[in-house]
């Protein structure tokens, strides 16, 4: 009888399976880490208050002629209003089946319970995330529709929502959101942007700018110079490192314009589409951390569910909403091509 060779027992021999997963999907989350955290809701629709200063007026600028009474009085509340988001309840259930859970041996997985709670709560980081960088307007719950809050998009426009509106009086300048082409995003309309602004606060502030990765990119462009067709100057690159470096670095992290500066954060998740399961690389927020906040209701938990038999099943879960503050001095670049 020959002996048997390696083609003779591939299907029963033993496998050599290392015992560990190599996940290389590793996305941030910045809104959901960046963001304050706020008081905790207690009531499916949050509210809070938002003013403006009065501005000055002819009349006073003119003086007060000595001897004369007041006869006329001011209102200093014309922009007071309240403005309101939806808590909004996310959660992902799991079942793991029993003979899973106690029989099988899994390479790189010794506990099915812990490596699903691992992987599912990260899932719904994501899908906060998601819910919270997007154009998502809110919706208040029915018998068949779901609370949902506003997202950032939403927020950060020129004109009024279809749900709950903000007031004319603190809604964004038409000016602080850019609609134009990325390729038409030069230096000059983004300190229109910061103008913009600036001329809100009329303070030069240090803002994070939260940007997909062709705005991203676009800021990098502004290191180097360009060649026009009007003129005949070539294109030129200068660098900060020593040649024998042997290192370039070609990146921008931080601008600073006129009237305030840029910190860039890049992130996927921006106006996400699930069609695509792609975010809009175009778009970016120029936001105040200070003027938004984060309210749970709860944090990310785990609620165990009734086993009905096929084994154990759990949910993770959190509810939340998005505040503005006030979004007139936040800005937003979202080009479509």
């Amino acid at each position: 009888m020959a002996n048997p060779v390696v083609s003779d027992i591939l299907t029963f021999g033993q496998r050599d399976l290392l015992d560990y997963i190599t996940l290389v999907d590793m996305k941030d989350t910045p809104f959901f880490t960046l963001l304050p955290k706020g008081s905790t809701p207690d009531a499916v629709t949050v509210e809070w208050p938002v003013d403006n200063q009065v501005a000055p007026t002819s009349a006073i600028n003119a003086g007060a002629v000595d001897g004369t009474d007041i006869s006329d009085f001011d209102s200093y509340q014309d922009d007071y209003a309240i403005l309101s988001n939806k808590v909004q309840w996310f959660r992902n259930a799991v079942m793991i089946g029993e003979m899973a859970e106690t029989v099988q041996n899994q390479a790189g997985i010794p506990r099915q319970r812990a490596y699903a709670i691992k992987k599912k709560m990260e899932q719904l980081k994501r899908q906060v995330e998601i819910r919270i960088s997007g154009d998502d307007e809110m919706q208040a719950p029915t018998g068949t529709n779901p609370s949902q809050f506003r997202g950032i998009g939403k927020w950060i426009q020129a004109t009024a929502q279809s749900v709950s509106p903000v007031p004319t009086a603190h809604l964004v300048p038409t000016a602080s959101v850019y609609t134009g082409t990325l390729a038409a995003l030069t230096e000059t309309n983004l300190q229109a942007v910061l103008t913009s602004q600036y001329s809100v606060t009329g303070q030069t502030r240090t803002r994070q700018l939260i940007v997909g990765t062709s705005l991203k990119q676009n800021f990098t462009s502004y290191i180097r110079t360009q060649t026009s067709s009007a003129n005949v100057m070539s294109s030129a690159r200068f660098f900060t490192a020593p040649v024998d470096a042997k290192k370039i670095v070609n990146t921008v992290d931080v601008y600073v314009g006129d009237f305030g500066t840029y910190e860039l954060l890049p992130s996927l998740w921006l106006n996400y589409s699930f069609t695509n399961a792609l975010g809009d690389i175009r778009r970016g927020y120029a936001i105040d951390t200070e003027r938004w906040q984060l309210s749970f209701v709860h944090p990310m938990k785990i609620k165990e569910l009734p086993d009905q038999g096929g084994g154990e099943r759990f949910m993770v879960h959190t509810k939340l909403t998005l505040k503005c503050l006030n979004p007139r001095d936040q800005a937003k670049f979202a080009s479509t091509s």
